[in-house]
């Protein structure tokens, strides 16, 4: 099984599939990598090698599409480990333990080893060089060396939501309104299409009534009502300038909630909601933001 060793005093990477350990270069970008088993708990990624359970190599990395593809090693054996590897072509045998080489210039150094990854099927999210960074399974392919070659994507909602102006907020609404949108932020980072989704309806219904109880021609409170209601209301409003944007988008919120629910997919035999759907909901709430004229 393909074995990689991280050198404990020089980071320079070494490699093993049975034979000697032999050096890499040149050196590939390794992060330390963390697994995420349950909906809304990120694990701290361990900086400390002696610590890490699972490190990620970057075989590529396209910046205008977040995609990465690389390879999943996990931890193995003993923290770290010696091992006797040939000479770095550019460094030799800088940074060994040892004090005499072997005929063909083999020297001692202490190694965390990690072992391939079998990654079989789409994983949860993974965090990758920090808690914040999170990346979410694409595809595998197995290669020649028997390890699994991962297309991840970036999960983030950074460049969706527009940067707030809160003094554009009306001040009924404000406290709320900049809470539920931190609190869509937030989940956008860690949480499930569905929960993503959730808190979307949450964040446009506050605002969407924030914004109705500035402009409405009555005074009795909307902020009270639920995303369909308010919708209701604004559409039955007598203006021949109605906000069909800002209703349509509303409207989609509120259909892609509808469909989160069990009752909904089971009676109306619709599909589960889908990382796309989240990131639209995410795209229609920025939507809502812009027409209400509340950003920078």
């Amino acid at each position: 099984m393909k074995q990689i060793g991280i050198d404990n005093a020089t980071h320079h990477l070494y490699e093993n599939s049975g034979g000697p350990w032999y050096p890499v270069w040149p050196s590939p970008m390794l992060s330390v990598a963390a697994f995420i088993e349950q909906a809304g708990v990120v694990p701290n990624i361990e900086v400390n090698l002696q610590d890490a359970k699972f490190v990620f190599r970057e075989d590529s990395f396209d910046p205008v599409t977040r995609i990465r593809r690389g390879r999943f090693y996990k931890t193995h054996g003993q923290r770290p480990s010696q091992k006797y590897t040939l000479p770095h072509p550019v460094y030799g045998n800088y940074g060994s333990i040892s004090h005499t080489y072997s005929l063909n210039g083999e020297c001692e150094r202490r190694l965390f080893i990690f072992e391939q990854y079998l990654l079989k099927g789409p994983e949860k999210l993974v965090a990758i060089g920090a808690s914040e960074s999170l990346w979410r399974v694409l595809g595998a392919e197995q290669i020649t060396t028997g390890e699994y070659l991962v297309t991840l994507k970036a999960r983030h909602a950074l460049g969706v939501l527009p940067e707030l102006d809160p003094d554009a907020i009306p001040e009924v609404g404000r406290e709320k309104a900049i809470e539920t949108l931190k609190t869509l932020t937030d989940s956008a980072y860690r949480e499930t299409p569905g929960s993503i989704v959730d808190r979307a309806r949450d964040a446009a219904q506050w605002c969407l009534g924030t914004w109705w109880e500035k402009i409405k021609p009555d005074d009795v409170p909307s902020l009270h009502k639920d995303l369909g209601s308010l919708i209701k209301e604004i559409d039955n409003y007598k203006n021949k300038d109605k906000p069909e944007v800002i209703l349509s988008a509303a409207r989609i919120i509120a259909r892609l909630h509808s469909r989160g629910k069990p009752n909904e997919q089971k009676k109306l035999s619709l599909r589960p909601l889908m990382e796309a759907d989240s990131e639209f909901a995410l795209a229609a709430v920025g939507l809502l933001l812009r027409e209400f004229k509340w950003t920078k």
